[in-house]
């Protein structure tokens, strides 16, 4: 094992040092990493800021990581960032003790048999870390139960993420491996960041790459620990949390995501904002110096719509693609020479508002009409109080297998809703918001592949 140091003494920010280890006892094992297994734990007697039977996480290193200098060095790390600075969204390390044994396990009864992991975590001679208990799930665990997050969470989420990496890069730390597996969801749904393990100094060379769908350009090519870095991991983090599916594509497209063709969160799931889609895609920005800071995206994501951030993008010209304003399209140059065309729809869209309106565009097959529909599209997302969701898709009469065939495959893909599933509450809850009661009750039926007699149905 590296030269040992008794349990460390923690100065308090009332002024109050912390010394000894606590009297502590496992309860279960609560969360699996490379390097280490996490235990929930109670307190048996009142130390610190713990009252007696209060819970807390230990953290202990795997048996065969025991001696690995590299593995115990983690531990350190984390214990010497959370000297630094504190934050509600940040799992905190209290103490880390090198030389005393971890806790006992509590009691069990023979119907309750102890996991084979206790034998190799309690009462034993290695490394352990004492940290703030965060009850809940991991966010990947969330993302496996439920798929993609409505985009009020997805915000909430993204908001208390960039204010923690905020005040961590404020103390001069960079993360280095933010991830949906880092970060965890109480019972109430606020996320935290946990896992410091692999922080750095900014500026510092950086230990450990992170994980390749996460990964910024820059830190594939070795560049030094920087705050950029963390925020384009926060990025591909929330568009997987928005759309459930990593930025990078599936199968992974590695070489995409760093060179800045991810698409806008919403070509996958429509109901998605165009401000989402403009965070998002400015944090994974290829160029460092093009991304917000995470005290930007904070803000933003809380301020929403009123955010100065994003004000100052509904203002730029409809053709200026500069400032890293993102391009909800699928076109690389802007449109021309299609005004009189634009500002006949835009009347529509008017009257559509007012009262209801129904424009129907035809013309010959390659004469642009998607094109002039997507331009339009775009500036209408980006300048409605209320942005209108977006579904594309092409009608071909080969394909069309029964009445409304391609409708209800728009339909579904507005709800992300699979082939041959039947709408799910959630999805009933969505199309009951969007449209009239004998509607919704048309399209719930005609999307059940349990429902008889489809062709009856008058989907409107």
């Amino acid at each position: 094992m590296t030269s040992p140091s008794p349990a460390h003494d923690r100065q308090e920010p009332d002024g109050n040092r912390l010394s000894g280890a606590p009297e502590l006892e496992l309860l279960e094992l609560h969360g699996l990493g490379n390097t280490s297994r996490v235990w929930r734990a109670r307190v048996l007697r009142a130390w610190g800021p713990f009252a007696e039977g209060g819970e807390v996480a230990i953290k202990i290193l795997r048996p065969e990581l025991a001696e690995d200098p590299d593995a115990v060095g983690t531990l350190r790390r984390e214990e010497r960032v959370s000297e630094d600075f504190t934050h509600d969204a940040v799992a905190r390390t209290y103490q880390l003790v090198e030389t005393e044994r971890t806790p006992p396990l509590a009691d069990r009864s023979a119907a309750a048999p102890a996991p084979e992991e206790a034998a190799a975590d309690a009462g034993v001679a290695r490394p352990w870390l004492l940290q703030d208990f965060i009850p809940g799930v991991s966010l990947s665990e969330e993302l496996e139960a439920t798929g993609a997050l409505p985009e009020p969470t997805v915000r909430a989420i993204g908001a208390r993420l960039a204010s923690a990496l905020a005040a961590l890069h404020g103390a001069g730390w960079v993360h280095g491996d933010v991830k949906p597996d880092n970060v965890r969801l109480d019972r109430d749904g606020r996320a935290s960041l946990v896992d410091l393990g692999h922080a750095e100094r900014e500026g510092a060379s950086m230990t450990a790459l992170g994980t390749p769908r996460f990964l910024a350009p820059e830190r594939e090519r070795g560049s030094q620990a920087a705050s950029t870095a963390d925020t384009f991991a926060l990025g591909a983090l929330l568009f997987e949390v928005a759309v459930d599916s990593p930025a990078c594509g599936a199968p992974p497209d590695l070489k995409r995501l760093r060179s800045g063709g991810v698409p806008p969160p919403s070509n996958l799931v429509p109901r998605l904002s165009p401000l989402l889609d403009a965070i998002v895609l400015a944090s994974l920005a290829p160029r460092p110096a093009d991304r917000p800071t995470c005290a930007t995206i904070a803000r933003v994501l809380e301020e929403g719509e009123a955010s100065p951030w994003w004000r100052a993008r509904l203002s730029e010209g409809a053709g200026d693609r500069s400032g890293g304003t993102p391009w909800a399209g699928r076109h690389d140059l802007p449109l021309a020479g299609r005004r009189m065309e634009l500002e006949q729809l835009s009347g529509v869209w008017s009257q559509a508002c007012e009262g209801g309106a129904v424009a129907l565009l035809r013309g010959d097959r390659g004469m642009g009409k998607s094109r002039l529909v997507t331009e339009f599209v775009h500036l209408i997302r980006r300048r409605s109080e209320a942005p209108p969701i977006y579904i594309y898709g092409r009608c071909e009469r080969v394909t069309e297998e029964r009445p409304g065939a391609t409708l209800l495959t728009l339909v579904r893909r507005w709800l992300h809703l699979p082939q041959d599933v039947a709408p799910g509450e959630r999805s009933r809850a969505l199309i009951e918001a969007a449209v009239t009661p004998p509607i919704a009750r048309t399209l719930i039926n005609a999307l059940d592949p349990g429902a008889r007699a489809h062709e009856d149905q008058e989907v409107t």
